[in-house]
């Protein structure tokens, strides 16, 4: 190579790292001026408070004229030692549902023709598996079902939940909320679709060789990275479901996964976890929550959106969603972030779907056990924040909104549950289907009037375990709260029986968080206690005993003298401030006695099962609300509760709420207040929907969805 040629190859290696090196001083020196210039809050919250905005497009298809058709057929299961059939995979999952069965199956939609004999030859692209957590009686299931990485997807989703919640007689509860928090801000919403399910049973030998249709279903997005990704989110980010969560820090259970003691299968039976598995965020976030040294206001702006949280709490008292304290609920924070963001789930228990149940389970006392709820509406101002979010909400959520969900679900519902493979099972007559079904518009405006009401009451509180010292027990209880700052005094009950309907003990206006009763007889007996403010207003606790029969008593807890704790120190309260002792002389002065230590004969009333009937219809007609199903089927054996003879002389257990045996004073008008309907009048008198026909004709009125507040009504 010629001189002058190295010397210019020199010369270019030469200026080349020259020119690097200076582009990689300026590249550092920029990066570490950034560096300083960027303070630690935007490192840890880079998004800033942009807020959750749903990706409104992926609505676009969800419209439906009629129900979608699902084909699942049951393969032979090929694998080695799996000799089981989808018949056994319902066994299975009563026996132990932290193991679930999965078969494989072949799976398609649409409304082709299917050969009944050209599925036989096809591969399995899919898993089948019970979903939810119906009760094991239920006769029909949900399921889910998990498409094969490799065969594409499904409406853009891999995995289909095809929920029936039995005990949900009007079958669209999911549906209808998710419809509606599509149209709401600040908050996400879930894609659903009708569908109807046809399966062919390939492992049972003893079946016919075709599809068997299994009614309708409500099919709702899965929650996970696809589900991110396809809203607009950051498939990235952190989303946990609520298993069983209120807030409280779990230091044992919710840590690092790097930790030597972290366990998955823990974590999980308080959040389930379908996003990001770095908990590093969530540990802060709670950290904050649980102290108590920092202003709570502070802590729900550093960490928690306002208007999303806000919109998520209102529409859930408007919705009746009373199981979304510690469950039923999502947690979303974008990857660069540190905000979390409410998303709603499982709503097949909303809309008024217990009318009766324990007094603290509407409204925002719903919430109080939760310790992110509790701190933040002790605040005044924020329950004003809320009143003003559910004035908002009224403007989207109201009876004619409601009304034309439903218009356009009637058509797709009626040509399905009308058809055998739904109305056996159906647990309600289709009179009485039809008939919830007209109330439903009514319930947003009825559920809000009771939120402003019983914003009146105090709070719900626990009761301690009781304790002995000698011959005196201890009983004790947490202190309740009153929004308006009223003083609240608490009254004591002491019976043999779980309906308190012989009080062996009982002291009033108690000061105090604790009272103690000297020689109580060996037994067992039951105790509680009522809050109750300066004007009057009531609040029952949040404990809840069963009996045998599985029926809840609210509000009592037991007290075995055989198997009691004792203790030569003051009793400990678990969850707030330490307990006083209350005064001797103002237990004597107040307490009254009833002594009465025969324990009464249980005697049940009978009923005789008429064409039509249901459990569900019996245990409203006996006892006005849906709440005794479970126990008349369990003090009755009925293994099939869609199966139940005519004829048939069944025991009707005793409850705190019935049978209805008392006979309530009717006047002979009632002045219509807001929020009630002839439904509720005709609960309230006569403790059955059975009057409903009675006082419309007596009163000649044409529709009873659209009787205006203040009239006058005249009672049968």
């Amino acid at each position: 190579m010629k001189g002058w040629m190295k010397i210019t190859i020199a010369l270019i290696v030469t200026f080349t790292m020259l020119f690097l090196g200076v582009y990689l001083y300026v590249e550092y020196n920029s990066k570490a001026t950034f560096d300083e210039s960027y303070d630690e809050k935007n490192w840890k919250n880079p998004l800033g408070d942009m807020g959750i905005k749903d990706a409104d497009y992926i609505y676009a298809e969800d419209g439906q004229i009629e129900a979608e058709k699902i084909y699942v057929t049951i393969l032979k299961q090929a694998d080695k030692g799996n000799k089981y059939t989808f018949k056994d995979m319902n066994v299975f999952y009563q026996k132990d549902r932290d193991k679930k069965l999965k078969m494989k199956i072949f799976f398609e939609s649409g409304e082709k023709k299917i050969l009944e004999n050209a599925i036989i030859t096809r591969q399995p692209n899919a898993f089948i598996e019970i979903r939810g957590k119906e009760s094991e009686e239920a006769p029909q299931n949900s399921f889910k079902i998990r498409l094969f990485d490799r065969e594409g997807l499904w409406h853009n989703q891999n995995i289909i939940n095809l929920n029936k919640y039995y005990f949900d007689s009007l079958r669209i509860r999911n549906k209808l909320s998710f419809d509606y928090f599509k149209i709401m801000p600040n908050i996400t919403s879930f894609r659903t679709r009708f569908v109807t399910l046809y399966i062919k049973d390939l492992t049972d030998k003893e079946g016919e060789m075709k599809f068997e249709e299994y009614g309708l279903f409500t099919q709702i997005e899965q929650p996970n990275k696809l589900f991110l990704k396809n809203h607009g989110l950051d498939a990235n980010g952190q989303l946990y479901e609520a298993e069983n969560f209120d807030f409280s820090r779990y230091p044992d259970v919710i840590m690092d996964k790097k930790n030597n003691k972290y366990s998955k299968k823990n974590f999980e039976e308080i959040l389930e976890i379908n996003g990001n598995d770095n908990h590093e965020k969530l540990i802060h976030m709670l950290d904050a929550v649980n102290d108590y040294s920092k202003d709570i206001n502070e802590v729900v702006d550093q960490y928690f959106d306002r208007e999303n949280y806000l919109t998520w709490m209102a529409a859930n008292i408007l919705f009746d969603h009373y199981e979304s304290s510690s469950s039923n609920f999502l947690l979303y924070s974008p990857l660069n972030s540190e905000k979390w963001y409410f998303m709603p789930w499982d709503y097949d228990e909303a809309w008024n779907f217990e009318e009766n149940r324990a007094k603290w389970q509407k409204g925002v006392s719903v919430y109080w056990n939760n310790v992110l709820h509790r701190r933040f509406f002790e605040d005044k101002k924020n329950v004003e924040g809320l009143n003003k979010k559910i004035e908002e909400l009224s403007s989207i959520i109201n009876k004619e909104q409601t009304q034309k969900f439903l218009d356009s679900y009637y058509d797709i519902l009626l040509s399905n549950i009308t058809k055998l493979s739904d109305l056996k099972y159906l647990p309600v007559t289709l009179e009485e289907y039809k008939r919830e079904y007209k109330d439903i518009p009514n319930m947003t405006e009825r559920n809000k009037y009771y939120y402003y009401e019983l914003l009146e009451n105090p709070m719900p509180f626990y009761l301690l375990e009781p304790q002995r010292n000698g011959n005196k027990y201890i009983f004790g209880w947490n202190k309740s709260y009153d929004l308006q700052g009223d003083a609240i005094n608490y009254d004591f009950q002491l019976s043999d029986d779980r309906n308190f309907s012989n009080i062996i003990k009982e002291i009033k206006d108690i000061k105090d968080l604790k009272v103690e009763i000297e020689n109580i007889q060996r037994g067992i007996y039951y105790w509680r206690v009522i809050a109750r403010d300066e004007k009057g207003n009531t609040q029952i606790p949040y404990d809840i005993e069963k009996d045998e029969y599985g029926q809840e008593y609210y509000g009592i807890k037991e007290l075995d003298t055989d198997h009691i704790k004792e203790t030569t120190k003051n009793i400990e309260e678990t969850k707030n401030k330490e307990i006083h002792a209350i005064r001797e002389e103002e237990i004597n002065k107040n307490e009254s006695v009833v002594e009465n230590k025969a324990k009464p004969k249980i005697i049940y009333r009978t009923y005789k099962v008429r064409p039509g009937d249901t459990l569900f219809s019996i245990s409203r007609k006996c006892y006005g609300y849906n709440g005794m199903v479970e126990a008349i089927r369990r003090l009755n054996n009925i293994k099939d509760v869609s199966n139940l003879r005519t004829g048939t002389i069944l025991k009707l257990p005793n409850s705190s709420r019935g049978p209805i045996k008392q006979k309530i004073e009717v006047p002979l008008t009632y002045k219509l207040k807001p929020g009630e309907t002839l439904f509720s009048i005709s609960m309230k008198f006569y403790g059955t929907q059975e009057k409903i026909e009675e006082i419309r004709k007596l009163n000649n009125i044409e529709d009873i969805n659209n009787i205006r507040i203040g009239t006058l009504l005249k009672l049968p």
